[in-house]
């Protein structure tokens, strides 16, 4: 008897045990091979397709960053396919896996899927796109990004934003740059003993000849504040949504010069303001 295990235990070391191990060498290394392979095709591929839809002009920004996700998504789950089916994991058996493991994994994972869903959302009601001006509670910027997962914005002082797109779906979204008009409205303190029928006709004549100010509608100006010896007027004028910064400041600054030229009086309040600490002080 131990004759007899003493031949067959090399015979099986030998002639059954190594080649298995050699068989499951040359699984490993395949898949491996193929995962480098897979997710170096995939990142290529991400960057060729992004690359590639910036060239194409009918098809939507918004859409662009998505298509390239989605391609590099789909060559991943690929190749982890191909490498299951090299060490004998049935396609249809790993389904009904995945489709178990996917209800624990979804539980585990609810806020990032829930990005997701509100990224999908966000694709097809499309309160805003690429390259558009919003505003998201204390965040003000410019959209450079709406991915499966957060929104790249840009600020206005050149600050890189990633926001969930959880809290961006949620959220009141302004949009300042869907509509093509857009109105100029700031106010304008006037002495209560300035005539103020002067004071209106000379705003609205240096605003007829800014040639970017719309003519319909037309601007405005009028009284929404009588208050402590203090005129308020208030100015409005509607604008090209993207000449609006500019069309702004320059009709604020033109304001003022016009009033200071017609001698329009400044309230009192201000001056007393600033020079009673003087008076004190002498």
């Amino acid at each position: 008897m131990p004759k007899t295990l003493a031949t067959f235990v090399p015979t099986l070391t030998n002639e059954a045990i190594w080649p298995l191990i050699l068989s499951g060498a040359v699984n490993v290394l395949i898949a491996l091979a193929l995962l480098c392979a897979g997710w170096l095709l995939s990142r290529w591929a991400h960057r060729l397709t992004r690359e590639g839809l910036h060239r194409v002009k009918y098809i939507d920004p918004t859409l662009k960053p998505l298509t390239a996700s989605i391609v590099r998504y789909a060559i991943i789950i690929v190749t982890v396919i191909v490498v299951l089916q090299q060490f004998g994991v049935q396609t249809t058996s790993l389904i009904a896996l995945l489709g178990a493991a996917g209800i624990a994994i979804g539980l585990a994972i609810q806020g990032t899927l829930s990005n997701v869903a509100s990224g999908a959302m966000l694709l097809t009601l499309r309160p805003f796109r690429v390259k558009e001006k919003i505003v998201v509670g204390d965040l003000k910027g410019i959209v450079r990004e709406i991915g499966l997962f957060r929104t790249v914005i840009i600020t206005d002082d050149g600050v890189f934003v990633s926001v969930p797109n959880g809290t961006m779906f949620s959220a009141t979204i302004y949009n300042n740059t869907r509509e093509s008009p857009r109105r100029v409205a700031f106010d304008v303190d006037i002495d209560q003993s300035a005539n103020v029928e002067e004071a209106i006709d000379a705003i609205l004549a240096t605003l007829s000849k800014d040639l970017r100010v719309l003519r319909s509608p037309g601007p405005l100006v009028q009284v929404v504040s009588l208050a402590r010896g203090v005129t308020t007027l208030s100015v409005q004028a509607w604008v090209n949504n993207v000449q609006f910064s500019d069309v702004q400041a320059d009709i604020m600054k033109a304001v003022r010069i016009t009033l200071t030229k017609a001698r329009v009086a400044l309230p009192r309040q201000l001056f007393s303001l600033s020079a009673g600490p003087e008076r004190k002080s002498a």
